[in-house]
C-alpha cells in the first residue's frame, strides 16, 4: 500500500503476501478452480519486495516502510503468519532490534514516537521525521490530560 509520502508499508505489504498465501491454500485445499499460477507470482513478488526493500541492512532489521529507518513492532507478527521463520537471521536480528529499541520494562512500544525535546508533537511529520507545521498541544495533549484524570478517578473509587 502506497502512503502519502510514497513510502510502501511494510506491515501492509506483508498482509497482502498473506492474503495471497491464504487464497492459494484455500483454493487448493477446496479444490476450487482459481488462477493460483498468477496468485504464486505476486505472492513470491511481495515476499522478495518485503525482504530487499523492506531490510535495512545498516540497522540489520526490518523496517516500518522501504526506504525508512524507522522500526515498527507491528512486524512481530511476520512469523506467526508464516512469511519468515522464526529461526531466519534476519528475523533474530529484527527481534533483537526491537528488543533494544521498542521495549520499556514490559512494555512494547509499536515505534519510537517523535516528539521535540518538550514532549510535544507537531501537527505534520516530514519523511525524515522532521516537525512541521503548529504544535496543536490541545489534540495531543488533552487526551494525555483526560486519561490521567480518568485513571486519577478509578484509583480512588
Amino acid at each position: 500500500m502506497y502512503r502519502v509520502d510514497g513510502g510502501v508499508d511494510l506491515t501492509e505489504e506483508t498482509l497482502n503476501w498473506v492474503a495471497f498465501d491464504r487464497a492459494i491454500r484455500l483454493s487448493q485445499s477446496l479444490g476450487l478452480p482459481a488462477d493460483t499460477k498468477r496468485w504464486m507470482h505476486a505472492r513470491n513478488e511481495v515476499y522478495q519486495q518485503v525482504m530487499t526493500k523492506g531490510w535495512d541492512a545498516q540497522q540489520e532489521t526490518f523496517t516500518q516502510r522501504y526506504g525508512s529507518p524507522v522500526l515498527d513492532a507491528s512486524l512481530l507478527y511476520m512469523p506467526l503468519v508464516g512469511f519468515v521463520s522464526p529461526s531466519d537471521p534476519r528475523w533474530r536480528s529484527a527481534m533483537r532490534a526491537i528488543d533494544q529499541h521498542l521495549v520499556s520494562d514490559s512494555l512494547v512500544y509499536r515505534y519510537d514516537p517523535v516528539a521535540n525535546h518538550l514532549g510535544l508533537y507537531s501537527e505534520e511529520i516530514g519523511p525524515t521525521a522532521e516537525q512541521l507545521g503548529n504544535f496543536p498541544q490541545a489534540f495531543s495533549h488533552l487526551a494525555l490530560i483526560n486519561a490521567a484524570v480518568r485513571l486519577d478517578q478509578a484509583i480512588a473509587a
